[in-house]
């Protein structure tokens, strides 16, 4: 089943792409990463693709014009994070999950229930009648988390969920947990997400699937096993990468490095390779 159909999508302002018209057709039950540099259309292209409705083009969910999605519908099956998510007023913890439940359907007492259940299944419980606002960017990204994935609770194989560099304040550790919460909902539950990454090693390991991006147009999709080798790196972010296999897993691995101009022979950094990820 598609989860996602646009053709095409495109966002112009005036007369500059914002995003360039793409085609595409994303399968309903996987991890699609959008990767690319800063400022090759990742987050244009979520907020195209999500239920902000952003940009022009013709946008199917599971088989049905977005357009034709009621606002309560759309709001229990489809559900968008943006990198950061403050609050300029007090709020716990909790209700910030419980807030997940408010397009759901259900009592009281029920969708109190689901709420803890959240808070367990994120290591969050011990945060119960914390401060929303005393937590880290990167613990206020779990606790949202939380909350779009508890939205999310009635959809059953049909929710969407759109996430823009979730991880991009957590640590390694709490970086690997994000995204393996995410792989086991996606697994126990056939919910879609999208989200875009800058870590393309992370992006690897977890995605089913990758949409790289340069220059606000579709540079190409596939697997991670597909797509992975030295040219598309290149076309990708512009630098030079030597390509491994995580020891543990098999996977190939991205090793970047950037070489300073020939002409730059004062530098002290000239062809030392700096590793990312």
């Amino acid at each position: 089943m598609l989860a996602i159909c646009a053709q095409p999508v495109q966002w112009r302002q005036g007369q500059q792409w914002r995003l360039a018209p793409m085609d595409l057709k994303l399968q309903a039950g996987q991890i699609v990463t959008l990767v690319g540099s800063n400022g090759a259309g990742k987050t244009t292209l979520l907020e195209a693709l999500g239920p902000l409705c952003r940009g022009q083009g013709d946008v199917h969910y599971f088989g049905r014009p977005r357009t034709q999605w009621c606002r309560q519908q759309l709001a229990r099956q489809v559900t968008y994070m943006p990198t950061r998510s403050p609050l300029r007023f007090p709020l716990r913890v909790a209700d910030i999950v419980q807030l997940g439940t408010l397009p759901l359907v259900g009592h009281p007492a029920v969708k109190q229930r689901w709420t803890q259940q959240q808070l367990i299944w994120h290591q969050l419980e011990p945060w119960h009648d914390r401060d929303y606002n005393s937590l880290s960017t990167g613990e206020q990204q779990r606790v949202q988390l939380a909350r779009v994935l508890l939205q999310l609770q009635q959809a059953a194989d049909q929710g969407l969920l759109f996430l823009d560099e979730p991880t991009a304040h957590l640590d390694p550790q709490q970086q690997h947990q994000f995204w393996g919460l995410l792989q086991q909902h996606v697994q126990d539950t056939g919910l879609t997400v999208v989200l875009s990454c800058h870590d393309l090693n992370l992006a690897i390991q977890y995605s089913d699937q990758l949409i790289g991006l340069a220059q606000q147009r579709l540079l190409a999709m596939g697997t991670p096993t597909a797509l992975i080798n030295q040219t598309f790196i290149k076309q990708l972010y512009g630098c030079e990468a030597d390509i491994g296999l995580h020891p543990r897993t098999g996977q190939r691995q991205v090793f970047t490095h950037w070489c300073a101009p020939a002409s730059d022979t004062a530098s002290p950094t000239r062809n030392c390779p700096t590793v990312v990820g």
